[in-house]
């Protein structure tokens, strides 16, 4: 080993690295040794073929060549980048045959070397600091004929704290016909991000084989077959921090030979929907009962037919229905508003307007919270279909949106999203809840701070001036700042889905904790009776989802308890003769019976989203 008043340098160019002394230098480079010494104050000569060691070297002397080529070879193990947070510690190991090793870094990815001082072990390990970030390690064994150096290997060092994985959404168990698919989803916080692999049981979670190449956050079962009735599943998330792995709740497989109730209900009432009120040459829904939009359906309706069609193609037996979704995209287009301006006249990004657009309907005003739920349904289609088309009219319309936040001052509680884009509009929870959904999903797909800024701001105005004591919401605040308290079930449902997204994407409890206080409330405060079923289908269908996405997160049985409960009642509530389904003894159009498309395909395990 070199040390002492041995020092090492390596030249630019690394082609030679030099042991001095005052009485002489002994030269080594990579491709020959001359001899090599150690000792306080002497050079001791290296004999080779039967000279003993530890004899000085006289001044002037010559150092004996070696008499046979024994150089070290390539080396058994090289260093392995390796990823560290700073003020960890980072170790960088090397094997290789020699009797000497020393390790060397460089700053500038690898076009010039420095040796490092004492680093004369096989494993050099160090405190990690943050501008030590791209640093390239490299260890060189030094024989009696040659020196070998490994491969560099590469430090980086991350300023964020590492975190084992943390389960945010745990696998929901899944009922499905047999030769229909399955498919279980989870996910996890982290740092570094988890790697995530899935796992099944055959005897109820006393072993787990795993399942190979399922390693993304969903796994799905193209068709699940009666043998695999009563399967477990779970997924196991690992990082650094836990390279063992920390594993979600399990997940039961049930496969049965016809299929579930709750499917074939989503199914009858599909097909009264589609039978009764849709209008296939030119993809819209009719107006009825009051033809307030013209000859076809208002847009939040329309929304609703298009939440529905999604939600039922991702039930388990519904991949029969993915023309259907592009049906619903493409009459979507009818209400697009190109021309958008707000009250005081300044051009607004393009936006979906209250009814369909002339020359094919009379256009009408634009909301804010309408433009929510398209942006919701766009945002589905795009996890369903893949499309980009569909992630881009998302974010356009999510841009529009941040454009209607009340910028006045004397407005009473200044801030959030108005309700409807005209001057003197009241300000909504499903315009500020709602958005605050679609801004959070966008940051999950794309992560751009501006729309989880975005959305926080919304979501953090909405607490601050619309949350009751119980943890409900009221609908909304007018311009003076006077509050309306109606509570209505899909205000509740836009928060809960809020503070449930917050969680997964921060990781921060205090977000779940929220959103458990405020679905307590709201199942509490709306029960399985008349309070529940006079909120109507409509709000519903987007209360319930937002506790089914809780559901994922926090499993509670008392969400499904009371979706159910509704479910079964309403399906007492259909016109025997057309099967669309009415509310206090009349039809709304679709209106009532889109959503009972989607809270059955929600019972029937389609996955939920906000």
């Amino acid at each position: 080993m070199l040390k002492d008043n041995l020092s090492l340098r390596r030249a630019v160019g690394r082609s030679r690295v030099h042991a001095t002394r005052a009485t002489g230098t002994v030269t080594c480079g990579r491709g020959s040794f001359n001899g090599f010494v150690r000792g306080a104050g002497l050079l001791s000569a290296v004999v080779i073929l039967g000279t003993t060691f530890g004899l000085p070297l006289a001044a002037g002397a010559s150092t004996p060549g070696p008499a046979s080529q024994d150089g070290p070879g390539a080396p058994v193990i090289t260093p392995v980048s390796e990823t560290v947070a700073a003020g960890a510690t980072a170790s960088f190991h090397a094997s290789g045959s020699g009797f000497a090793v020393y390790w060397s870094y460089s700053t500038n990815g690898g076009a010039t070397w420095t040796s490092i001082p004492s680093a004369t072990s096989t494993t050099y390990s160090f405190t990690a600091s943050a501008s030590q970030n791209g640093y390239k390690y490299e260890a060189t064994f030094l024989g009696f004929s040659s020196n070998t150096t490994t491969n560099a290997a590469t430090l980086t060092v991350t300023t964020t704290a590492t975190s084992a994985p943390v389960i945010t959404t745990e696998p929901m168990s899944q009922t499905v016909a047999s030769g229909n698919p399955a498919s279980f989803s989870a996910a996890a916080s982290g740092s570094p991000t988890p790697t995530v692999e899935w796992s099944y049981s055959t005897n109820g979670g006393t072993t787990w084989t795993a399942i190979p190449s399922a390693t993304s956050t969903t796994y799905s079962i193209p068709a699940a077959s009666t043998s695999q009735n009563g399967y477990e599943y779970e997924a196991v998330f690992t990082n650094s921090v836990a390279p063992s792995g920390v594993a979600t709740n399990s997940a039961t497989l049930t496969v049965t030979t016809t299929a579930p109730l709750a499917e074939q209900e989503a199914v009858a009432s599909y097909q009264a929907l589609q039978e009764n009120l849709y209008t296939p040459s030119v993809g819209l829904y009719l107006g009825l009962p009051s033809y307030t939009c013209g000859s076809y359906s208002c847009l939040w309706p329309f929304t609703n037919a298009m939440a529905a069609t999604e939600y039922l193609y991702a039930s388990p037996g519904g991949s029969s229905y993915a023309p259907d979704v592009a049906a619903r995209l493409n009459g979507l287009v009818a209400y697009v508003d190109p021309r958008e301006v707000s009250p005081n006249g300044a051009a607004q990004p393009r936006a979906f307007e209250s009814a369909v657009a002339p020359p094919e309907g009379p256009g009408g005003s634009t909301y804010y919270d309408d433009n929510a739920w398209v942006a919701l349904d766009l945002l589905d289609a795009y996890r369903l279909t893949g499309n980009s088309n569909d992630l881009a009219l998302a974010q356009d319309t999510f841009n529009f949106v941040v454009t209607g936040w009340d910028t006045s001052q004397t407005d009473g509680c200044p801030g959030g999203v108005f309700w409807e884009d005209v001057a003197g509009s009241p300000r909504t929870t499903t315009a500020n809840g709602g958005n605050a959904d679609v801004g959070l999903e966008l940051y999950q797909l794309t992560h751009d701070s501006a729309d989880l800024s975005w959305a926080e701001r919304m979501y953090q105005w909405e607490n601050t001036c619309l949350e009751s004591p119980s943890g409900l919401y009221y609908d909304h605040v007018n311009p003076g700042g006077s509050l309306n308290t109606v509570m209505w079930s899909y205000n509740q449902g836009t928060m809960v889905g809020a503070g449930a997204l917050l969680y997964q994407i921060t990781g921060n409890s205090s977000y779940l904790t929220a959103a458990q206080r405020t679905a307590g409330a709201a199942v509490s405060y709306f029960g399985t009776g008349t309070t529940l079923q006079n909120q109507g289908p409509a709000f519903n269908a987007i209360y319930f989802r937002d506790l089914f996405v809780l559901n994922q997160i926090q499993p509670n049985s008392a969400y499904s308890t009371e979706a159910q409960t509704y479910a079964t009642f309403m399906w007492t509530q259909r016109d025997t003769s057309t099967g669309l389904f009415l509310q206090n003894g009349q039809t709304y159009g679709v209106n009532t019976t889109a959503p009972m498309v989607e809270i059955y395909s929600l019972l029937a395990g389609s996955t939920a989203r906000p």
